[in-house]
């Protein structure tokens, strides 16, 4: 895998506490950006850049904003509210439909909420009204992908309820693909799209600000030509933060990998004779496990697990060391083939998009931005815990 960085080097001051830590690298996110808004304004699309994958960071919700993005995309309230406390004042959707006990906070906190059902678009009107507003909605559709969304034969009878009542004002319409059961968009699916986009706008009398086609995945129908006109955005994740186009995993020409990197610090390095033939049980994860060295290896253990995040999902930027294993704390790798490690010194990881969304919600980890004027390999770069300073969760205020 070219992971397009540098290999593993010492660290020069690690801040107290921060043995593990998740690097941002603002330059590489910058030209992603920049990329895929490019690429995807060639099409008349407009993009929503989604930040659940980054626990909301509000330092690369300004990069995409920056980059000319127009408004950003959470599922959860929380990282919206992390966002708006950091002072960004950007439109911000909400991509999950809220619990009823959250739709106070999502009206107060959003522009526009992605719906589903009758009861949370009662309810969504309801607190509208009460605080002397008009929420935007975006019923979603399911056209296949089996998660959320009404189905094409009950959606006009939902636009019906919604456009009677006051307090919410229908501007958008949403769909989903490859999510939950894989549904890829195909040309007769999204027409399929495109004629229930009409539909809602003859009944409720104009056209829509926002029709959605989905998220990353849809970039390949997107750059086949396969998008009829009545499409006119996206919301996009993993594609900006790593520059892949999801329904082939293939890379997206011009970006980069790297914007991320998932560092941690060597414990212990030792010398192990290995034994793939001794009986062994399940792991401390309840896990079946299959030894896949033999004889004598030089061995290191890393401090960072399950707990922190998805470590089958981390790529070794230094090729010559191999994963071996994990606990809820540690990770042993090895290093029999690479060069002098000693305890102290960090590795560094590309981790995959699933593995970067469980780290930057681990109590246990920080970010640094590496490059962009605010922190280098040469200096203590800023650190930045991942919750608001003392452990705990941001307040609801």
């Amino acid at each position: 895998m070219n992971t397009c960085v540098e290999g593993s080097g010492r660290w020069a001051d690690p801040a107290s506490g921060a043995a593990a830590r998740i690097e941002i690298r603002p330059d590489v996110l910058r030209q992603n950006f920049t990329v895929l808004r490019g690429l995807c304004a060639e099409h008349d699309i407009a993009i929503s850049g989604v930040t659940k994958g980054v626990g909301g960071h509000p330092d690369v919700a300004r990069l995409m904003l920056d980059a000319g993005i127009h408004s950003l995309a959470d599922a959860r309230l929380e990282n919206i509210r992390r966002m708006r406390i950091a002072g960004i004042t950007a439109p911000i959707h909400l991509l999950r439909p809220p619990g009823l006990g959250e739709i106070a906070d999502a009206v107060r906190l959003t522009d526009l909420i992605f719906v589903s059902n009758r009861t949370t678009i009662d309810a969504i009107a309801h607190h509208a009204r009460a605080s002397g507003s008009t929420m935007k909605i975006a019923p979603m559709v399911d056209l296949g992908d089996l998660r959320e969304g009404v189905s094409p034969g009950d959606l006009l009878e939902l636009i019906d309820h919604a456009h009677a009542l006051e307090g919410v004002e229908i501007t958008g319409l949403g769909t989903n693909f490859a999510c939950h059961t894989g549904l890829l968009p195909t040309r007769e699916n999204l027409a399929v799209f495109a004629g229930l986009t009409e539909q809602v706008e003859n009944r409720i009398g104009r056209a829509l600000e926002t029709v959605s086609g989905g998220n990353s995945a849809s970039l390949l129908a997107m750059r086949r030509g396969d998008f009829p006109p009545k499409i006119t955005h996206l919301r996009l994740g993993e594609s900006l933060l790593f520059g892949i186009e999801v329904a082939q995993g293939t890379a997206i020409p011009g970006t980069r990998r790297d914007g991320f990197i998932i560092a941690a610090e060597i414990l212990e390095t030792w010398d192990r004779d290995t034994d793939p033939s001794a009986p062994r049980t399940r792991n401390a994860l309840g896990e079946e496990v299959t030894l896949t060295v033999s004889g004598r290896r030089h061995m290191a253990v890393l401090g960072i697990g399950a707990v922190d995040t998805t470590i089958r999902d981390l790529a070794p930027v230094d090729p010559d060391v191999t994963l071996l294993g994990f606990s809820s704390d540690h990770t042993v790798i090895d290093i029999s083939n690479a060069r002098a490690f000693r305890p102290g010194d960090v590795l560094r990881f590309v981790p995959s998009y699933s593995a970067l969304a469980t780290a930057m919600s681990s109590p246990y980890l920080y970010s640094v931005e590496f490059g962009g004027g605010r922190g280098s390999h040469g200096t203590a770069p800023r650190i930045e815990a991942l919750s608001n300073g003392d452990g705990k969760r941001f307040d609801p205020a």
